[in-house]
């Protein structure tokens, strides 16, 4: 049986064998730390993803990725994967220091903050959407908004047509990440 420092070896060097062929970062990616990537096909709980994160290997893979965007030369857009955009609302004091750290850094607010999610995070820094006590009160409204909204088919049947920014704070600001 193979130990899991062995593991880790066994995927850092995979990672460094592909490295060595100098792909684009996003390959690289997509191929290492990827959804289908060589990671997530030999883990497959978090807590195994997560004792990766924590190994010397990963921190190796991760200076491998960083060498490669340094190396880029071209953008990421002509590149073979298709790229997306995310919309991630922030409050204006946030926005203001990642541009601040940003120009420290002499890069862009797009380049930042994709350096910043090629980062692992622990589990328990990231609150769910909706905390446990407040998603069966909201399960109970909404069974409750069905049945006041009459037979299936009516008009509404109970559903919120609200916008999904409605009653967000207006101090937060909106910014694009292409990916």
């Amino acid at each position: 049986m193979t130990s899991p420092t062995q593991k880790f070896e066994e995927l850092r060097q995979a990672a460094e064998d592909l490295y060595a062929s100098f792909p684009d970062w996003a390959t690289f990616y997509r191929q290492v730390l990827g959804p289908e990537g060589v990671v997530r096909r030999e883990f497959k709980s978090l807590e195994s993803i997560a004792a990766f994160e924590q190994s010397e290997a990963f921190q190796e893979i991760q200076g491998m990725i960083t060498d490669l965007r340094k190396r880029a030369s071209e953008p990421l857009k002509e590149q073979e994967e298709e790229t997306k955009v995310i919309t991630v609302r922030i409050p204006s004091s946030m926005h203001e220091a990642l541009r601040n750290e940003a120009h420290d850094h002499r890069t862009s607010i797009n380049k930042l903050c994709i350096s910043k999610l090629l980062q692992s995070i622990d589990a328990k820094l990231v609150p769910p959407d909706v905390p446990p006590k407040r998603e069966k009160q909201e399960k109970k409204e909404k069974r409750g908004r069905r049945r006041a909204a009459g037979p299936k088919g009516a008009a509404g049947e109970g559903h919120d047509h609200r916008p999904r920014h409605a009653g967000r704070a207006p101090a937060e600001e909106e910014i694009e990440v292409d990916l």
